[in-house]
């Protein structure tokens, strides 16, 4: 037996029964939830800005969700020389300009002292 509410006791075996055949109704009934013709008029909402978007996203999340974040300097990284993360091997040994968005960075000491700075991106 597996106990209820309030005391109501059911047998297992009944209730997943019964819960299978309530599901299946409820499929049955959700394939005509929305068949009826759609509103005689529907309601325009004004267009939400974007910059109001990114507002609340950045607000709300830490980050923006619906752009990347070097997609608001594209005007600026047009005019740069920089190379792509996925053509880097073909620049081992040169000094190379690559463009990212910092995630997190830590800065640590070697054994002599210096520091090191490990970034991620």
């Amino acid at each position: 037996m597996m106990m209820g509410f309030d005391g109501y006791s059911f047998c297992k075996p009944h209730s997943t029964s019964y819960t299978l055949a309530a599901c299946k109704s409820a499929c049955l009934r959700a394939s005509t939830l929305f068949s009826s013709p759609p509103a005689l008029f529907p309601v325009k909402e004004a267009p939400y800005p974007k910059s109001l978007t990114l507002k609340h996203e950045l607000d709300t999340l830490g980050f923006l969700l619906s752009l990347r974040p070097l997609d608001r300097y594209k005007d600026i990284l047009k005019g740069l020389d920089f190379v792509r993360a996925r053509d880097l091997h073909a620049h081992i040994g040169k000094k190379v300009t690559t463009i990212g968005w910092l995630v997190t960075g830590k800065t640590v000491h070697a054994n002599d002292g210096d520091p090191m700075k490990f970034v991620s991106y």
